[in-house]
């Protein structure tokens, strides 16, 4: 319950960027810290909000500061596409995972093995881990990690909007979300 209050603090965060036109594009555990008053995200990497066309289209700026990003880089950020929105969700999928298991949703020995991984691989399911995942929030977080940003949740609100239904016991044991 505590994960998913703080995955919502934190999701509640990036809608209200994304709405401002922020992306955050550097999302990962050093980036959130755990305050009395909940969780605060830090290192935005875009000062002032850019005007764009829609919701999802922002700067092509996204390139990963170092290893210690890389686990949270989205497959289209590695492939040198233009990210968007729905690339920080991604990395949120990422920071989710990591919370609820211990573990790095996508990891390897090498940078190149860890790229390879980000770009085909899925990782275990949360339940193999922690076996009191719910499976709604299993469903929640493979959307954000989808390999390809169509297939992510659109946007920040339409992911919180899910978690919340969660968090209030929208969800019957054992059942998914169509």
């Amino acid at each position: 319950d505590q994960a998913i209050t703080i995955a919502i603090a934190i999701g509640d965060a990036l809608d209200k960027m994304h709405r401002e036109g922020l992306p955050h594009r550097a999302l990962q555990p050093s980036k959130v810290m755990l305050t009395p008053s909940g969780p605060k995200l830090l290192g935005i990497r875009s000062a002032e909000p850019k005007p764009a066309p829609d919701a999802l289209s922002t700067p092509k700026s996204f390139v990963p500061a170092g290893d210690a990003d890389l686990p949270y880089t989205p497959p289209e950020c590695l492939d040198g596409k233009n990210p968007d929105t729905r690339s920080d969700l991604f990395a949120y999928g990422a920071l989710v995972y990591e919370m609820i298991t211990g573990h790095k949703a996508f990891e390897g020995k090498s940078r190149a093995v860890l790229i390879a991984a980000i770009a085909t691989a899925d990782p275990d399911p949360m339940s193999k881990i922690q076996t009191d995942t719910p499976p709604m929030l299993q469903h929640i977080v493979d959307r954000c990690l989808a390999k390809d940003p169509e297939d992510r949740w659109q946007t920040a609100h339409d992911m919180l909007v899910q978690l919340r239904y969660l968090a209030e016991g929208g969800h019957a044991p054992g059942t998914v979300p169509v």
